[in-house]
């Protein structure tokens, strides 16, 4: 991440953890969730005067074109059913020289196959995807020297 302050939303937010996190680094932050039930939870744990949270689709991010400096996504990407359309909208927000920093996981898991439907429709979630297919998939949509770290 660049050294703060700069402009960094956190995508599919839930409860705010990372994006407190964050505010606490000094970034200014906007965390964004699609469930207003996730967005109460964090506002009344993280507080509204550290980061503002707003509604919005991870898929379709809200913003202005080449406004942030940082795109923050943790355990989103692999929930998504369009996880590239995602990746168009961050590259979108991004200012030249942006960062997009994804925190994932998931891939080539043995998910429950009672899920059914769920499952079908979260690409990300196949067996035989890997990280290194969701690399390919990020540098696909634009990012240039994208880089992979296991965090294990």
């Amino acid at each position: 991440m660049p050294a703060p302050p700069i402009d960094v939303i956190d995508v599919g937010t839930g409860t705010g953890v990372i994006a407190s996190a964050l505010a606490e680094l000094g970034y200014r932050v906007v965390g964004v969730d699609l469930s207003e039930e996730m967005l109460a939870q964090a506002r009344s744990k993280v507080g509204s005067d550290r980061v503002r949270f707003d509604s919005g689709d991870a898929m379709n991010s809200p913003g202005l074109p080449e406004a942030l400096d940082a795109i923050v996504s943790r355990h989103v990407l692999w929930t998504l059913t369009d996880p590239r359309r995602a990746l168009d909208s961050w590259l979108r927000l991004l200012k030249r020289g942006g960062r997009v920093v994804i925190i994932d996981g998931m891939y080539g898991a043995q998910p429950d196959r009672r899920l059914g439907d769920i499952v079908a429709s979260l690409p990300l979630l196949d067996i035989s995807t890997t990280s290194e297919d969701v690399r390919v998939l990020v540098k696909e949509s634009g990012f240039v020297d994208v880089g992979l770290h296991d965090l294990a």
